[in-house]
């Protein structure tokens, strides 16, 4: 998949690269615990108006003018760098529906798009992003001269609660856009839908951004609607065990990849993401504090949560091979267990909206659709342009390839 830009540098101890720690912070926006600077491109498809909700306040057009660095870095205690300002404040992210609509239309199939169809309808019911499309928020104060991702979305979900749920819709204006999403995709040839999420969400990002210094500082890029919605942040941690010395490193990211192969629940996965790793004999790590080789602790945490948590099950393996067994997943989630234990964090509690299934026994043929709660409370069925009312015991007997959870 993409790889993004890192920052800062990187020290080899025995056959292992690790990351340069201290207060340097680094660029990544979507996390896979064995990949944490480059994450490979996956091939795993080739499965065969009027807003009706109250307008919002509009946000102030963003500055034309560049935006100089900070003379100086602000960090908390445990060296994480906080941002000289803020481009959305995370306090206005609307989590709740403000009222009960009817569920929208299906999205007809133009070949081979159920990858974007199933895609489409998990983000058209994340509250925050539907509350903050339908209030027009973006496309009043839009600076784009070009292709504008969030604009299209705003569109097109517009489009969907304004619509008869009799008629299914086709997405005929995104799908037109397949290239300017990501390069590598093609219209007419089924993709993996959890790399267009990706690349989807990366696009939203860079629309949030237009207008904006380019050269701005990645901490303050990170605090865009997109990241207050989507964001959060990992803390990688190295303890000498000599001297106790801690060593932290931070990565942003949009979603989570989570390994499956030896885990029974995606609660279960969480806890092995995090268990802690012993850097020992060849291993070993150089210690800040004493200056010399020396076993050590290196243990991956959640720093900050994000509001909505998108998860991905690695199903597929390098070979093209399905994991196709059940995972357990439950209409709740909490993250607490699982997060940093140097800072304080609230209850993290979240609550399951949208399941993304992939039928197939390969990465080489099958199929993609959705379930996604209703602003009723309901659960659907979207399945390319057919839409069916469901049980919850459905949903949770699916085997789901990705998972989204509210706050």
């Amino acid at each position: 998949m993409v790889a993004f830009k890192v920052h800062g540098g990187q020290q080899q101890h025995g056959h292992k690269k690790f990351k340069k720690h201290g207060n340097q912070d680094k660029q990544h926006f979507h996390a896979d615990k064995k990949q944490h600077h480059q994450l490979p491109k996956q091939h795993h498809a080739q499965p065969s108006v009027n807003s009706p909700f109250p307008k919002a306040q509009t946000t102030p057009a963003p500055p034309s003018a560049p935006t100089p660095s900070p003379s100086k870095d602000k960090e908390d205690p445990n060296g994480f760098r906080l941002p000289a300002k803020i481009l959305f404040n995370k306090d206005k992210v609307q989590m709740n529906w403000p009222q009960s609509r009817p569920v929208g239309p299906g999205l007809g199939n133009m070949g081979n798009t159920c990858f974007l169809n199933s895609v489409l309808q998990c983000l058209t019911y994340t509250p925050p992003l539907a509350m903050y499309l339908l209030s027009s928020q973006h496309g009043d104060s839009c600076k784009a001269t070009g292709f504008c991702m969030m604009c299209l979305l705003e569109k097109h979900v517009m489009r969907c609660f304004s619509h008869n749920l009799k008629e299914s819709i086709y997405p005929k204006v995104i799908v037109g856009r397949l290239r300017n999403i990501g390069k590598q995709f093609r219209i007419g040839r089924q993709e993996d839908s959890h790399e267009f999420a990706r690349y989807l969400i990366d696009a939203l990002q860079k629309s949030c951004l237009e207008g904006y210094d380019s050269k701005m500082d990645n901490r303050i890029k990170e605090t865009t609607f997109i990241h207050q919605v989507f964001g959060g942040y990992f803390q990688s941690q190295v303890k000498c065990m000599k001297c106790g010395y801690e060593s932290n490193t931070y990565e942003t990211y949009l979603d989570v990849s989570l390994d499956i192969k030896g885990a029974e629940s995606v609660q279960s996965a969480f806890r092995d993401y995090i268990k802690p790793e012993i850097l020992s004999k060849s291993n070993q790590y150089k210690c800040d504090k004493c200056k010399v080789l020396v076993n050590a602790r290196k243990q991956m945490t959640i720093y900050d949560a994000p509001k909505i948590l998108s998860v991905h099950l690695k199903r597929f393996t390098f070979t093209g091979q399905k994991i196709n067994r059940h995972v357990k997943f439950d209409t709740k989630l909490e993250l607490n267990s699982v997060m940093s234990t140097n800072k304080k964090h609230p209850e993290l509690n979240y609550g399951l909206y949208a399941v993304l299934v992939h039928a197939g026994g390969s990465c080489h043929s099958g199929h993609y659709y959705c379930y996604v709660k209703g602003s009723n409370g309901s659960w659907y069925s979207m399945n390319d342009s057919h839409v069916s009312p469901v049980s919850l015991q459905t949903v949770l007997g699916q085997t789901a390839y990705m998972l989204f959870y509210a706050q």
